[in-house]
């Protein structure tokens, strides 16, 4: 969509799918074109075009941005064990304790030690910049998420912040906790978790950013935010100690797309295998598991499939011999069979998922086999961490009965001094 345009979200339930939007529909997210002409989420359709008579309404299902945040929840364990959710826009995770684990990696070794007492800010910028960085990367959608993010203490803090603060060129903010309630002075009183309703009163009555709502008296802020009083000016003064309710993620990881027009070959379907594959990948790294078997199943049209009398559904099974959850290794075994697959009908749809996994144990560095690029080390790709890889590529290709290891036995006949056996790990 341009981004000249003036646009806005309504959000859907499953019972609201059938027939016209109402024009009572309330607004959930406005672009920054919108709001200049005054439209604000919570107004109603009919409020907001109005204002703006060209205003472009994208419906979604609120379903699909709920399973959307919970992938991205998925994704933000990597960065801390504990992570809630919020629709339609907000993912939190806490990372008390961890942000010394993302100091940069080319920082020298005496300032390290240093950083780690002095500027755990630099440390918790890092995170911030990987877990932007991760949440790109894993979105399920072209272009990526547009992803601001903010650290600090307690979940409405960032959340504010987050929304309405003033974002580095990347997207990052890190308030140290004495600047917490100066940096939420300079908010709008739309930051506050308020409903529309209330915030347009309190407008009306010349309140307008946070620093005015925190000068009000209790005995008058009682009267003027209802039974929220205590919690919204302990929220002004940077107090927030809500605690998150912890998101527990499904347990088999599988990632899922689908397309209208039938689709004839293989090589199409190889795009949307790379982005599927990423975002598997995604989550397995952030939940610290690995697939030890990989289905992707190929959905065919159905009426064609019929016409030729062939199954809706072609199930390709990848039994690794050893767990993987990197992007690049998946998309190796994976692609290596799909290239070689001749549909029996048009596909329209593919779904991706592990539904055995393992803890995932990740490779020390061995610095004798370790190139250095940049001042940072990485491993060659040489040794017998890439051994797994290749073993699941040639399982794929030639079926895991032509693959195996050769083993010597007692005979006198040359041609039965070997034979080959099954690779441990693998099933016949």
């Amino acid at each position: 969509m341009a981004s000249g345009l003036p646009f806005a979200v309504v959000l859907l339930g499953d019972q609201e799918l059938e027939g016209e939007v109402p024009a009572t529909a309330q607004l959930a997210a406005v672009s920054k074109v919108a709001q200049r002409f005054g439209v604000r989420a919570g107004q109603t359709i009919a409020e907001a075009c109005a204002l703006v008579s060209n205003l472009i309404v994208q419906e979604l299902v609120q379903r699909d941005v709920i399973a959307e945040l919970e992938r991205l929840a998925e994704v933000a364990l990597g960065f801390g064990a504990t992570v809630s959710y919020e629709a339609p826009d907000t993912v939190w995770v806490d990372v008390t304790g961890v942000a010394h684990l993302f100091a940069p990696a080319d920082l020298p070794q005496e300032k390290a030690a240093k950083s780690a007492h002095r500027d755990v800010h630099l440390h918790e910028e890092q995170l911030a910049l990987q877990l932007a960085d991760r949440v790109r990367q894993a979105s399920a959608f072209e272009g990526g998420h547009t992803v601001r993010v903010a650290v600090a203490d307690g979940p409405r803090v960032a959340q504010a912040l987050a929304r309405w603060g003033r974002l580095k060129r990347e997207g990052v903010l890190v308030v140290y906790p004495e600047e917490t309630q100066f940096k939420l002075s300079e908010l709008p009183i739309v930051a506050l978790p308020l409903d529309a309703e209330r915030i347009s009163w309190l407008s009306r009555l010349g309140l307008h950013s946070i620093a005015d709502v925190a000068r009000l008296p209790p005995s008058a802020a009682s009267g003027r935010l209802g039974e929220q009083a205590k919690q919204i000016l302990e929220l002004c003064q940077g107090y927030d100690p809500e605690p998150l309710t912890p998101y527990r993620p499904p347990e088999l990881p599988l990632e899922h797309s689908s397309w209208e027009d039938p689709i004839d070959g293989v090589e199409p379907l190889g795009f949307v295998l790379r982005g599927l594959v990423a975002r598997l990948s995604s989550r397995l790294e952030g939940r610290g598991e690995a697939a030890q078997l990989v289905e992707l199943v190929i959905h065919h049209d159905r009426s064609i499939a019929r016409l030729r009398s062939v199954e809706p559904e072609a199930v390709l099974r990848f039994e690794l011999s050893a767990p993987l959850w990197r992007e690049a290794e998946l998309l190796r075994v994976v692609r290596s069979r799909l290239d070689s697959l001749k549909l029996a009908a048009p596909s329209v749809g593919l779904t991706l998922r592990a539904p055995v996994l393992t803890h995932a144990a990740p490779a020390q560095l061995d610095l004798a086999r370790s190139l250095a690029v940049g001042g940072k080390a990485r491993t060659s790709g040489s040794g017998p961490e890439s051994l797994p890889v290749l073993l699941a590529e040639l399982v794929a290709d030639l079926g895991k009965e032509r693959v195996g290891i050769l083993e010597v036995v007692d005979s006198h006949r040359p041609e039965s001094r070997s034979r080959l056996t099954a690779v441990p790990g693998l099933k016949k």
